[in-house]
C-alpha cells in the first residue's frame, strides 16, 4: 500500500513541476526540451513501480516435480506418413472406382528415409472381381507388391 501511496505522489510532483517547466521555455528548443521532460516523467513513473514486489510464482510450485511426457516423434512420424499413402492410395483407387474398405499400410522410418513394408487393401466382397485392376492402381503408385483380398478373406 505504502509503494503505491508514493508512485501516486510521484506522478502528482512531476506532473507540477514539468507544468510550469514546459511553458517558460522558448520556442525553438521546446521539441528538445519537451522530449526531455517527457523522457525524465517516464523515468520518473517507472521507478517505483520497479520497487513494488511481485509475487513469487516459482514458491508455489508442489514439492514434487510434474514429469514431462516423452513424445514419440518417431511413432508419430511413422503414423503420419501412413495414414498419408493411405489416404493417397485410397483417392487412387476411387479414381477408378474401386472402394476399398480398409487399406493397410506398414512402413519402417530410419535415418536415410522411408521404406514400406506392406500394403495391404481389404475390398468388399462385391468388388472381388476388382482385385487384379486394385492391386495393378496400387503397385503403379506404389511401386511396390500389393496383397488385395475380398471381405471374404480370399
Amino acid at each position: 500500500m505504502e509503494s503505491w501511496k508514493g508512485f501516486c505522489m510521484t506522478v502528482c510532483l512531476v506532473s507540477l513541476i514539468t507544468a510550469p517547466l514546459c511553458s517558460l521555455i522558448p520556442t525553438r528548443l521546446r521539441r528538445q526540451t519537451e522530449l526531455v521532460m517527457r523522457l525524465f516523467l517516464l523515468l520518473c513513473l517507472l521507478a517505483p513501480l520497479s520497487q513494488i514486489s511481485l509475487p513469487d510464482w516459482g514458491a508455489l510450485r508442489v514439492g514434487t516435480e510434474v514429469p514431462v511426457r516423452s513424445v514419440d516423434l518417431d511413432g508419430l512420424l511413422q503414423q503420419e506418413i501412413e495414414a498419408r499413402i493411405s489416404q493417397a492410395l485410397s483417392e487412387k483407387l476411387e479414381e477408378n472406382g474401386i472402394f476399398a474398405e480398409e487399406i493397410r499400410i506398414d512402413i519402417t522410418v530410419a535415418e536415410d528415409g522411408v521404406e514400406l513394408d506392406s500394403a495391404r487393401i481389404l475390398l468388399p466382397q462385391q468388388e472381388k472381381s476388382q482385385s487384379e485392376l486394385a492391386r495393378s492402381v496400387a503397385e503403379q503408385l506404389l511401386g511396390t507388391g500389393v496383397e488385395v483380398s475380398d471381405g471374404a478373406g480370399g
